[in-house]
Parts: C-alpha cells; structure tokens; sequence
C-alpha cells in the first residue's frame, strides 16, 4: 500500500493504523528501514473517540481470548471423542500385532533351545575328544620313555 509519501531517506512508506493507548486507531505512515514518518492525519481525536476506540480495542482482545479458549476446547474434545471411537480399534490391533510378536517369540524360541541342545552334543563329543587326546598324549609319552630306556639299556 504506497500512499505517495515518502521518508526522508527517500524510500516509500506504508500506511498503518496506530493501536497505542495514545493515538488509538490513528493512521500514520511508516517506512520499512526507519519507521514512523509521520500522522496522515493532521488533528488528533477527540477524547470520547479515544476512548471509543481503546474501549472495542479491548472487547476485540477479551473476545479474541475467549474464541481462542473456544476453540482449543474444541479441539481437545474432538481428540478425546476420536481416541474414545478408535480406541477399541486400536486395541484390536495391538492385541493381533502381540500375539504375533508373541508367536515369533516362542519360535525363536524353539531355535535358540535346539541350537542350544545341538551345542551340548558338539561339547560332549569335544569332551570325549579331548580325554582320547589325553589318552593318547599320555601313552606317547610313556612309549618315548620306555624307548629312551632301551636305547639308553642298549648302548651300556
């Protein structure tokens, strides 16, 4: 909105309406780098206007308020009304989404208490394995011996 004023700086202004307790619904030009420039009007209102005016400034502020509170009300019971409509849907679909899970669960389970038997197998056989490993360390060593004591018998 360019009213063919400009600032003294040369750019062109905006009008506005003042809202300040002083100069309520009052119009002046602003300019975007320095602000107020000046009044496009020349007199002031008189005092009855001013108070008029400050007067509906403030039941457009309470009843603003009020909308506001209104409608956040509004709202929350609408979420309330949709959480009460879709909530036995919803538990619905948590309780097949758990027995799923559950499902899974107890098949894993299943695998982890096989694998877990299959690995008791494999440390008894290991087990068996070391102690035949034992066995036949031990008899090598006792063949060394006796084989050391007849070459050592022998060459006397």
């Amino acid at each position: 909105m360019n009213w063919e004023r400009s600032c003294y700086c040369g750019r062109s202004t905006t009008k506005l309406k003042s809202w300040t307790d002083d100069n309520p619904g009052r119009r002046f030009f602003r300019c975007d780098v320095h602000g107020f420039v000046s009044w496009s009007d020349i007199e002031k209102q008189c005092s009855w206007q001013k108070l008029s005016l400050l007067e509906a400034r403030y039941e457009l502020k309470a009843l603003k308020e009020s909308l506001r509170t209104i409608n956040q009300q509004t709202i929350e019971e609408k979420k309330t009304q949709t959480r009460f409509e879709f909530n036995s849907e919803e538990e619905e679909e948590k309780k097949m989404r758990l027995e799923e899970e559950k499902k899974k669960l107890e098949e894993e389970k299943k695998k982890i208490e096989e694998e877990k038997k299959t690995l008791e197998e494999e440390k008894k056989v290991w087990k068996e394995n070391e102690k035949l490993l034992s066995q036949f360390i031990a008899i090598s060593w006792a063949g060394f011996i006796v084989t050391v004591a007849i070459i050592i018998a022998l060459l006397k």
